[in-house]
C-alpha cells in the first residue's frame, strides 16, 4: 500500500487542498500537523496517522476520480517542521483495493479508527478552549459534513454505474462521520 503511494513534503502554511476544488488524492500524514478549515474556521486538526480526503472509503465507498473538497487543508502555520504525507491517486488506489482484498479490509479498519480519532480530537479542541466561537465552529462542522456527503453523492452519480455503491452510501449515513 505504502509503495503504491508517493511521498510529499509541505512547509508550514502550505495549502494542500483548497475548499471547493476537485481533489483526486487521498493522503496519509506521516509526520507533522495539518489544519482542516471550513471558510477559514479550523474545524479539526490532523497529525501522524490521520487520513485526508478519504470521502467515505471507511464505509466501503470506492470513489474513483476527483471528489470536491469540503474544506481546505493546510500545513499547520505555527509549526517548526514540515509535513510529510503519502499521496495516492484515488482511482489507482481503488484499483489496488479491488485486486487486494486483504489490503482493502485492513485499510477500511484503519480508516474507521481514524474517524474516531478525529471526533475525539474535535472534542478536545472544544474542551481545551481552542475554539473561540463554539456556535460558529459547530455550524462550519455541520456545513463541512453536508458538503462531504454531497460530494460523495455527486461522484457516485457521475460514475458509469451510479447504483454500484448504494448499500455503502446507506452505511456511510449511519456511521459517525461528521468530523
Amino acid at each position: 500500500l505504502i509503495r503504491s503511494g508517493r511521498e510529499e513534503t509541505y512547509q508550514p502554511g502550505a495549502l494542500i487542498v483548497q475548499q471547493g476544488d476537485m481533489n483526486p488524492y487521498i493522503r496519509l500524514v506521516l509526520e507533522g500537523e495539518l489544519e482542516v478549515m471550513r471558510d477559514g474556521q479550523v474545524t479539526y486538526q490532523l497529525d501522524e496517522g490521520h487520513f485526508v480526503s478519504e470521502s467515505g472509503l471507511h464505509a466501503g465507498i470506492m470513489l474513483r476520480g476527483a471528489v470536491e473538497s469540503c474544506a481546505a487543508v493546510v500545513a499547520k502555520r505555527d509549526s517548526r517542521t514540515p509535513v510529510r504525507v503519502v499521496r495516492w491517486d484515488r482511482t489507482e488506489l481503488m484499483d489496488l483495493l479491488e485486486k487486494e482484498k486483504s489490503i482493502r479490509s485492513s485499510l477500511k479498519a484503519a480508516l474507521s479508527w481514524d474517524i474516531i480519532r478525529k471526533l475525539k480530537g474535535q472534542r478536545l479542541m472544544l474542551a481545551n478552549g481552542q475554539v473561540d466561537d463554539p456556535s460558529l465552529w459547530a455550524l462550519k462542522r455541520k456545513e463541512q459534513g453536508s458538503d462531504r456527503y454531497a460530494a460523495i453523492l455527486a461522484n457516485m452519480l457521475n460514475h458509469p454505474n451510479p447504483h454500484e455503491h448504494i448499500d455503502e452510501l446507506g452505511e456511510y449515513q449511519c456511521q459517525p462521520h461528521r468530523y
